[in-house]
């Protein structure tokens, strides 16, 4: 409370400013660049210390747990300015992209690398600067739909079910029992 004012009849009398952060990197974008690393011998933090990093045109990849086809894949990519991202559809469990490279491309997602995230196409999700996912995007046009499946939730929702209808088993049996007493 302010001066006798309610918390609200204070705020309404006041002006919000909202100021407009500039040179924010997208949602998403294709990286210019791939740098590889080894988190078992190097820090990636070092890195991003340094004036001028700048993520939507350098990215790093921990090679330390990627098959060599992946490694010689994100070797083979040719950053292309003219490929296309569009996002169909954003939620916290399911991502839907529509995409347009006419080359291979490195795809850059500022969502947090975690465990339990396929995507539907031939490719695996990466850990991109110690944080973050990034995918190949083979050359063509297509649909790319990113869900979460952890197998724990998986896994508990079955159990659920299962434990539902031994719950609903038990019940109808203690139900005849009553009913046949």
């Amino acid at each position: 409370i302010y001066s006798g004012e309610t918390w609200t009849e204070h705020w309404k009398s006041k002006v919000v400013f909202i100021n407009e952060v500039e040179n924010i990197n997208p949602r998403l974008f294709y990286v210019e660049k791939i740098n590889f690393y080894n988190s078992d011998s190097t820090n990636i933090y070092d890195y991003f210390s340094k004036l001028g990093f700048d993520s939507k045109k350098i990215s790093f990849v921990d090679t330390s747990s990627l098959n060599k086809k992946t490694i010689n894949d994100l070797k083979n990519i040719s950053y292309n300015p003219n490929s296309i991202i569009e996002i169909i559809n954003w939620s916290p469990d399911i991502i839907k992209l529509n995409v347009k490279t006419n080359s291979s491309q490195f795809l850059f997602l500022s969502e947090i690398f975690y465990p339990g995230w396929e995507v539907n196409i031939d490719a695996e999700i990466i850990k991109t600067n110690g944080l973050f996912r990034g995918i190949i995007i083979p050359e063509g046009e297509r649909e790319i739909l990113l869900e979460y499946k952890p197998k724990e939730v998986i896994i508990g929702k079955w159990i659920y079910i299962i434990s539902l209808i031994c719950v609903l088993l038990l019940l109808i049996i203690g139900v005849k029992k009553r009913q046949n007493v």
